[in-house]
């Protein structure tokens, strides 16, 4: 349940984007409420999505006694991150000021922590842990980087 949610927030700021590019009226209103949403999403829940953790079991203490420590504190960490890196994107796609230290403070060090999560740290780490991290992280940074450059 938790992966669908991220689903369809990602859909929800695709239609925030595309709303804007056809001249929608409450395009700006749609943009910040499903980018906010999202990073919202991320910051609070970032540590569940990356160990595939469901709502239901967020509260049940036998949950964690599965997962691995480091697990919990990269999921944090990551989602922390993704969460400012959406807040960047945000800001460059509406032109704030702000946007090149949003995406500075997170583009780097998620990029050099899912490239020691995925090549040096744990290598014994489950696979489907591991292409997790990479798939959602990289995807987002291209976006991030692409939002860089954009600036």
């Amino acid at each position: 349940m938790i992966k669908k949610t991220e689903f369809f927030l990602m859909l929800f700021v695709l239609l925030g984007l595309i709303a804007e590019k056809i001249d929608f009226p409450a395009a700006v209103l749609l943009i910040l409420f499903s980018f906010m949403l999202l990073s919202v999403f991320y910051f609070l829940f970032g540590f569940a999505l990356f160990n595939g953790i469901e709502y239901k079991d967020i509260l049940v203490s036998d949950t964690y006694k599965k997962t691995r420590t480091w697990k919990i504190i990269m999921g944090v960490v990551m989602g922390w991150l993704n969460s400012i890196m959406v807040g960047g994107i945000l800001f460059t796609v509406q032109g704030y000021p702000g946007a090149e230290l949003l995406l500075f403070v997170s583009i780097f060090p998620l990029a050099l922590l899912d490239m020691a999560a995925f090549f040096v740290l744990h290598p014994e780490a489950e696979d489907k842990y591991r292409l997790s991290l990479f798939w959602r992280n990289y995807v987002l940074l291209g976006l991030g980087f692409l939002a860089w450059f954009a600036l």
